[in-house]
Order: structure tokens, then sequence, then C-alpha cells
């Protein structure tokens, strides 16, 4: 029996708008069961911000459940649940029946202490606590979590996106798409973008969550890890998991099951949905659905089974995804972290739902048999595990909280990037990259700036030469550069990459030789670089933009210093683009080949 002693108590809460409709997931609370009810408000409001942000605490009603409900994981009590969720009907407060103890729930008083309300010991299992919040008086800013109509734009990403899962439930189990034989069929009528085969590829999936991008900053940062005594024996225990050998997956990972579930935070199971049961999930409830937040496929050694757990668990994220439905996918991108192992190594990506299911390492197969002569390999380890729980963490949070108080995809074009630059108050994508420019990351956008709407071109670039650029604008003969993320080596990366804003202009480009007027605005353009030393590299007509009289250069990924800076290393040396002898993957620039090149461009009747 619980005692009117001060003890702590965890409560186990689920948030309802007034229509029954879950607002993120379960989450939960400790409090002193002396408490009254008033402070419970003050506390669960606190901690489910910014959900919550709308109302005053005495306006969010508490409800006790009187009849135990398991908040089950598998599918039978994960249904029951859900029943019972859906099933809610609240009375008014001052009637009988929200008052009664012999109903599903009951009203609490604010200003009874909680002991009264819980007198026994709280089963860990059940949900204790419904917490309903108001009507809102503006249904724009309503808060429900519900499938809505989407918007035209949204429609057809939605359509394509109820197809592909279709047609994946019609399809083979993961375990044998990821057969050789069968993937080579999936692959060319319902892909997943993870590589394979080359060509099969998206945008780098740090672009749609920062979880991604934060996980690799933590895994290659050279601060001091806090050591903790009980991560640094479950690596040592993963290690020696990992190492040892197993006659089957099942020893495998019984074995590796208790280290592995303490480094990435206790929370790995199984989980049962039609034809897929991966080795392990981390999932949390959002949205009256399941959101995963880890899938883990394993083989008992490199080359078993015939299948490559990393495309196994793929197919396992598609699946279980398909299976959430639409909720979550019409205000989420659905970011999941993958492991994948295969003996002693491991593989993790990240994976997200654009149109199509994206895969992308973030840290390919590596060794975690450890070693008795390598620190430096548990020192590493054991940062990965850090990033790992972290990223974990991260995306829990990020569930719970999920809904249209987020920023949403459904508000905007689909498959654009969370980005949003410091100096700006507000930043919208509008497009995107069309299918023939995937491999150039550039965006039309609107942004605030000064208190001004204007029109601007956002990239993603590996690098960009920032101060010629800015030599050119001064000049009207490069856009107005915003922001460049290449100028401050401790600025973020997003999937690896530096974000770049400039002012949109409206122009075309020439196709083969220039204007003589628009000639020699180009060769004043070069010769302006070459006279601080810089050579442009890329001096082709897609990257020359002509506005009427003005003629503008556009693309500065290449430009660095004459003598020293160097072509990239994926140069397309396409011999219809006529590069001059001495370019090529990773040669050394010289000005004379933005002569040669600017040659190329002479109008015929220009005088040589």
């Amino acid at each position: 029996m619980m005692s009117s002693e001060s003890t702590t108590i965890t409560l186990f809460c689920q948030v309802l708008d007034d229509n029954s409709n879950p607002l993120g997931g379960i989450f939960k609370v400790g409090v002193r069961s002396n408490e009254f009810v008033a402070d419970l408000q003050k506390i669960i409001k606190a901690e489910m911000s910014p959900l919550l942000d709308n109302f005053a605490a005495n306006q969010i009603l508490l409800w006790k459940v009187l009849t135990p409900q398991v908040m089950g994981r598998t599918r039978s009590t994960r249904n029951e649940f859900e029943g019972f969720i859906n099933g809610i009907e609240f009375p008014s407060t001052d009637s009988d029946k929200a008052l009664d103890e012999n109903g599903s729930i009951q009203v609490l008083s604010p200003f009874v202490r909680l002991y009264e309300y819980w007198k026994d010991n709280l089963d860990e299992h059940f949900l204790h606590l419904i917490v309903q919040v108001p009507p809102i008086e503006h249904p724009e800013k309503a808060l429900r979590v519900k499938a809505r109509d989407p918007t035209p734009k949204l429609l057809p990403i939605l359509e394509a996106q109820k197809r592909e899962t279709q047609a994946d439930l019609e399809g083979p189990p993961p375990s044998r798409a990821a057969l050789i034989s069968e993937y080579i069929k999936q692959q060319a009528k319902l892909p997943i973008l993870n590589g394979r085969p080359f060509g099969c590829y998206a945008p780098p999936i740090g672009l749609f969550h920062p979880v991604f991008n934060s996980f690799q900053e933590v895994l290659a940062s050279q601060d001091p890890l806090n050591l903790d005594e009980g991560a640094c024996s479950s690596v040592k225990a993963l290690q020696v998991a990992f190492a040892n050998l197993y006659k089957n997956e099942t020893d495998r990972l019984k074995a590796i099951h208790a280290p592995l579930n303490a480094l990435l935070g206790g929370a790995l199971e199984r989980v049962s949905q039609t034809g897929v049961t991966a080795n392990g999930s981390v999932i949390e409830a959002c949205c009256g659905s399941t959101a995963y937040i880890a899938i883990l496929e394993m083989k008992n050694e490199m080359g078993t089974a015939h299948v490559d757990p990393f495309i196994q668990a793929g197919l396992s994220y598609r699946r279980y995804w398909g299976h959430s439905g639409q909720v979550i996918r019409e205000c989420s991108y659905c970011p999941t972290i993958i492991l994948a192992i295969a003996g002693p190594w491991l593989c993790v990506s990240g994976a997200i739902y654009l149109e199509k299911v994206v895969v992308q390492p973030l840290i390919g197969y590596i060794w975690l048999g450890g070693s008795f002569f390598d620190e430096d390999q548990f020192h590493f380890t054991l940062r990965l595990f850090t990033a790992l729980k972290s990223a974990i963490s991260t995306l829990r949070s990020y569930y719970l909280t999920l809904g249209p108080t987020n920023k949403c995809p459904g508000d905007l074009v689909h498959a654009i990037p969370y980005v949003t630059p410091s100096f700006a108050s507000t930043l919208t994508y509008i497009s995107r990259p069309s299918p023939d420019q995937q491999s150039k990351l550039v965006y039309k956008a609107k942004f605030i700036h000064a208190g001004s709407s204007r029109p601007a071109v956002v990239k993603f670039v590996s690098r960009y030469n920032a101060k010629a650029h800015r030599i050119l604008a001064a000049h009207q003969l490069a856009p107005t550069l915003y922001h460049t993320g290449t100028e401050d080596v401790d600025t973020s990366k997003y999937g690896g990459l530096h974000m770049v804003i400039m002012d949109f202009i409206e122009g075309k480009h020439q196709d083969g030789t220039l204007a003589s007027d628009q000639y020699q605005k180009v060769k004043k353009a070069i010769d302006l670089l070459h006279g601080h030393g810089f050579v442009f590299g890329d001096l082709r007509t897609p990257n020359i933009l002509i506005n009427g009289e003005n003629v503008i250069l556009i693309d500065f990924d290449w430009c660095g210093k004459a003598g020293e800076s160097q072509y990239p290393v994926t140069i397309n040396l396409d011999p219809r683009i006529g590069w001059p002898e001495g370019v090529g993957p990773d040669s050394v620039m010289e000005m004379e080949h933005d002569q040669l090149m600017l040659e190329q461009l002479k109008p015929p009747s220009h005088d040589r």
C-alpha cells in the first residue's frame, strides 16, 4: 500500500486532445506522492513542452486510468492498447461518470494529493494517466495529430508512398527479398535508394534530419569522453561477445544482446509485423501509431545466409514504416538508425522516407572484436556507442513531440532540407532539384533578411570559394552572396556538406558561343579573378547566366588559387566538354585553363 508519507512515484502518461486523438507518444513523469494534482499539471506542462505550450497548466485535465492497460510491445497488446485509446470518450468533469471509480477513467481534482488516487504500488507495465487538452479556439493552431487533407504538392508524394508500401506488402518478406537473386528484381521494380546499383541514390540524409549530422559530429569529435565505468564494462563485454564464435544466429544474438542493449539505452526488443521481425528494434508510440527509432538486422558471420544485413535492414525499414500509416509520414521523413551486424562487424546507417526509402551508411562495416593491443580501437568503440545512444535518445524525444507543432514537410514541398541559417528569421524552400539534376543540390527558396522577403538559391556543396564570389558580386558579375558555411571551420555541416545562400536571379543559359557583349563581360569576370590569383575552373555555359544585358557567373564550387588548388577528383572527362590539356582529376588549376575555355565561348565574328 502507498502511504501518505512522501515517496516518488512514476506515472506513465498519454496526451489526448478533446476528441481522443493522441498527441505525441507515451511519456513518464516522476513526482512525489504528497504533491497535489495541480502540481502534477505544472510538471506535465513543462515535461511536454512545446506540445502543451498553448495551454495554461490548469487547463490540462488529468484522468486516472482505472482499467489496467498494458503498454505492450507485441502486436496483440499494442492493438488492444490502441483500441482502448481510440475508444475513450471524455464525460463532463462534473458528471457522476467522471467521478465514478468503477468506469475506465476518473477525473482528478487539482486540490487532492496524489496518494489519495494511487494507494497501491504502481505497475510499470501499465498506463496510469490520460492527459486531456481542451479544444483550441483557433483551428489553424490545432495540435491534434491525425490524417489531414494533404496539400496539393504533398498528395502525389503520399500516393506514391502508398503504392510503394502496398507493393512491398504484396512482395516477399525482407528475409527473402534480400537474397541477391530476388534483390536484383526488387531494385529494378521497387528500389530502395541505398547506392545499389550505382546511381540508385538520393541527397544526403543529413539534409533532412539533424540526428544524422549530430551522430557524425560526436563520432569525429576529438573531445575527451566522460568515461563511465558501466559503459566501459559494456564495451568490454560487447567486444568479447562480438569476437566469439557461435553455431547459429540465435546464439550470437543471445550473447550480444545484454551489452548491446545497455550501450543503446536499454530499449532493444523484437517487434513483429506482417512479414517482418527484425533481430531488434527500438520503438516509440507516436501519433497513435508506432515510430521505429532503430532497426537491427544480424547474420551469424559475414556471408552466412547469403544475405547482407545492410540490405535486409533497409527492406525491414520499408516494411515496418509501411505499417505505421500515413499520419507519421505526413509530418516526418521517418528518420531511423539502422544497425547491420555480420559476425564481429558492425555497419551503422541512417534511413529516411522520401518518395522512396533512402538508406545511407554513416559508418561502414567496422571490426568490433577488440584487441588487447589496441586501446585506440576500444576508445573508438566507446565513442561510437556514445554517439549511437545519443542519436537514439534524440529520435525518441523527436517522435514523442512529433506533430504539426514541428516544421512539417506536409506544409512545404516534400523532400526538402530542414536547414535554416541563423541569420535569417525564416527560410522556406520552394522547389528542389529536377530529376536530371539530382547530383546538384540546388534549391529555390525565399527568406526574410533585414525585414524584407527575397528569393534565394540555396545549395549544398563540399567546397566553395566565397571570396572569389564576392569579388565578382561587387562588380555585378555574380549574385549577392548571403551565407556560406565554408568560411568558418566551426560552422555545421549537413550530410557532410556546407550551406550556401545567394540571390535568385531569373535568366537563361546560352548554348554554344556567346554574343560579343556577353563574351566581354565574362572576360571581365575572368580577368578580375585572375587579378586576385584565382582560377574559375568550370567556365562552361551552364555556369553563365544571361539576364537581359547582365551576364553573371553562378558556380564557384571549383574556384581556387592558381597553381595551388586542384580540380575535383570526380570531374566529368566527357570529351565533348573540351577540357584543355592538363585538366583532370586532382590536377592543379592554372589560369591558362580558364583562358582556353574562354576561347571556346568567343563569338565567331569576334576579332581574334
